[in-house]
């Protein structure tokens, strides 16, 4: 439930951002948009986070971060039924509540434990290479499939 709650925030912010670009506006797709929310938070806020004027002006950077907190939070679900994701998943979304401490001063102290307890330190955690856990990485894995390996739910069966 913990891990479907992200995949529902993750579903929210790309239909939000089709939505936008749908009627013209680039949205969270604009290579700033990740900075001119940590913007609008120290304006807003008025505080000073410790990453927050760097990242401000660095779109380039900016950018693929936005977008992996957008793939790793819509696809935690799935990574709860894949063992290989278990740990990187979890260190994802952790630094993702980490980021957002730098970034924007919001702390997730709870959330950051839940993910240690139970996606870092799944009891059904497996890591048995980096290219079998790339390989389980919804959309993006398929290039590193090796051909004839068992795939799919089966393969993901801890023993």
């Amino acid at each position: 439930m913990f891990m479907l709650f992200y995949s529902m925030a993750g579903a929210q912010k790309v239909v939000k951002a089709l939505a936008a670009l749908a009627q013209g506006d680039a949205g969270a797709f604009a290579p700033g948009a990740l900075s001119g929310i940590v913007a609008d938070r120290v304006v807003q806020t008025n505080t000073e986070p410790l990453l927050a004027h760097f990242f401000i002006g660095q779109h380039w950077l900016t950018m693929p971060m936005y977008f992996s907190v957008f793939f790793v939070q819509l696809f935690a679900l799935v990574a709860v039924f894949r063992p290989r994701l278990h740990v990187a998943w979890g260190y994802a979304l952790i630094g993702f509540h980490m980021g957002t401490w730098l970034l924007m001063e919001i702390v997730f102290v709870q959330h950051v434990t839940l993910l240690a307890l139970l996606m870092v330190m799944s009891p059904q955690r497996r890591f048995d290479g980096v290219v079998p856990m790339l390989a389980a990485v919804p959309l993006l894995g398929r290039p590193f499939r090796v051909r004839g390996a068992p795939q799919g739910p089966a393969s993901e069966v801890v023993t």
